[in-house]
């Protein structure tokens, strides 16, 4: 079982790429963007090439206390 799967909500629904797109390089904070989007999560993440490899960041984010609720850290060799 995962660590996060007790904390996790029970349904996920997923918003069009070009809606979310429109904050890359915001300014705006979380509370910010999930009361604009009318949402209760968000995913942030980061991908991230160096020297043959790719390093990759996501967290799932809960829109009422900004509580992390599933963090992970991957790096892969190119």
């Amino acid at each position: 079982m995962l660590p996060f799967v007790n904390s996790a909500p029970k349904h996920l629904a997923v918003i069009a790429r070009t809606t979310a797109m429109r904050y890359k390089g915001s300014h705006k904070d979380v509370a910010r963007i999930t009361r604009e989007l009318g949402v209760d999560y968000i995913v942030e993440g980061t991908v991230r090439r160096s020297d043959g490899h790719v390093g990759v960041n996501v967290q799932l984010i809960r829109a009422r206390d900004q509580g992390h609720v599933f963090a992970h850290r991957n790096n892969l060799a190119g």
